[in-house]
């Protein structure tokens, strides 16, 4: 069921109603259904306190509640600079009400019926518009982030793909924006075989690409001499997820004349 995709990494929600029943409830469905973790408090009062020490993805909160209703509790989210993404749960489907919470802030307003099977789904439903929300506004701002860099800035899979590039490499190789996904992988820009190899076991072993100097080949099959180095993304199991790597234009490298082939291989063998 679960649609949305930001890794492995489990969703975080606090569930705010004063029936213990339908507390442990939704917990028990949430966990059982979902990658999701699922803490509650009994009261607004109670939620506030635990929300100045924890924070969670997704808040969802009855409307119904003694001493402060989920409107004053979200109105009071929002006023401390909380901006948590909010469901707001009731169950009577008053328009007032609903055109309220969502000028608050609430992301939905859902009607909490007799009809369990049903509304279970559709709060999924909306937990996971939430998430996809969030997802397509890190990605728009990351790829904003790259784009103001004034050097080649590219995010790469562990086994060299190109995930996302900057139009400050794709200028340094010559390529127009339609051909911006016609490349697959970075490695394909490399010059030399024995680049491709020493690096890509670079990558492999440690996680990163200590600084390099390379030839790259542009769209007029002309070499570009890049300095390059990038770092590694892990999960919280040190698994890489991906590498951001910087890819600046250099003059080309003075050759040991001795060795004339042997220079820039020398430079990756350093880093290992």
């Amino acid at each position: 069921m679960r649609t949305w995709e930001r890794g492995q990494d489990p969703i975080t929600i606090l569930v705010v109603d004063d029936e213990p029943e339908y507390l442990d409830l939704i917990r028990l469905f949430l966990e059982d259904e979902q990658n999701f973790l699922v803490d509650t408090c009994s009261s607004a009062r109670e939620a506030l306190i635990d929300l100045k020490t924890q924070k969670y993805d997704i808040i969802i909160s009855d409307y119904t509640m003694p001493w402060m209703d989920g409107i004053i509790f979200l109105k009071s989210l929002r006023a401390q600079g909380d901006h948590t993404p909010f469901i707001l749960i009731s169950t009577k489907g008053r328009e007032d009400m609903a055109i309220e919470a969502l000028n608050a802030g609430a992301e939905f307003y859902l009607v909490k019926d007799g009809r369990a099977g049903q509304f279970f789904s559709t709060l999924v439903g909306k937990i996971n518009e939430i998430m996809r929300r969030r997802v397509s506004k890190e990605s728009d701002e990351m790829i904003a982030f790259i784009e103001s860099f004034p050097v080649g800035l590219v995010r790469i899979s562990p086994k060299g793909e190109l995930l996302v590039w900057n139009r400050a490499f794709s200028a340094m190789l010559g390529l127009g924006r339609e051909e911006r996904v016609a490349h697959r992988g970075l490695f394909e820009f490399f010059a030399d075989e024995k680049d491709r190899i020493l690096l890509s076991d670079r990558i492999g072993r440690a996680g990163r690409i200590d600084e390099v100097v390379i030839p790259l080949v542009t769209r007029k099959q002309e070499n570009v001499w890049v300095r390059m180095r990038g770092m590694g993304n892990h999960d919280a199991h040190g698994k890489l997820l991906y590498l951001d790597v910087v890819v600046e234009e250099q003059s080309r490298p003075s050759y040991d004349t001795k060795n004339p082939a042997g220079s820039i291989v020398r430079t990756l063998e350093k880093s290992g």
